[in-house]
């Protein structure tokens, strides 16, 4: 439960732990009719992103208008589904804990068309929504309109050829 008593701010217990205000019991959400600076998920999907084709990537995800830095962009949506192995993901899997993965192969939404980089300009961070884990994808520095959005997809099978085309390429993911 919030303790905020005039913002939810950075100083806010809640958005330290990575964890939304509920609407229903944050005093700030409650006098402010519901407009808490740390319901970023909640209520802010899809407003910052289009999707559109890349240069050598297929589609990809785009800023529809300029991001400040550490801003909330888009949740990385899908099914949750318990896995014994996570290891053999595929696209559109996004691994959430050790036995849990987020499959945007249905109930997806644009953020599934955010593409891998070794220099990113976008990171992902796990919230817990209402008592469940949510996947937000947040600015990791200021991104411009038109720019695409990138998050670093971290180790996979080590065997994908990237074409993030940066000058610090690991050339496989």
């Amino acid at each position: 439960m919030c303790v905020c008593k005039e913002e939810c701010d950075e100083r806010c217990w809640n958005r330290s732990a990575m964890v939304e205000c509920d609407p229903t019991s944050c005093p700030v959400s409650l006098r402010k009719g519901g407009l808490c600076d740390n319901q970023r998920l909640l209520r802010e999907a899809n407003r910052f992103v289009v999707v559109r084709e890349t240069k050598n990537k297929g589609r990809g995800l785009f800023a529809d208008e300029n991001i400040k830095k550490n801003e909330f962009v888009i949740e990385y949506t899908g099914i949750t589904t318990r896995h014994k192995s996570v290891s053999k993901v595929c696209t559109y899997m996004m691994k959430l804990d050790k036995d849990r993965v987020i499959d945007a192969i249905h109930d997806d939404n644009p953020a599934r068309y955010a593409n891998h980089s070794c220099e990113p300009n976008a990171y992902t961070q796990v919230w817990t929504v209402e008592g469940k884990s949510h996947v937000g994808i947040f600015a990791l520095r200021n991104i411009k309109k038109g720019e695409e959005i990138t998050f670093n997809y971290g180790r996979t099978n080590g065997n994908t050829k990237c074409s993030c085309e940066k000058k610090k390429c690991r050339g496989v993911f």
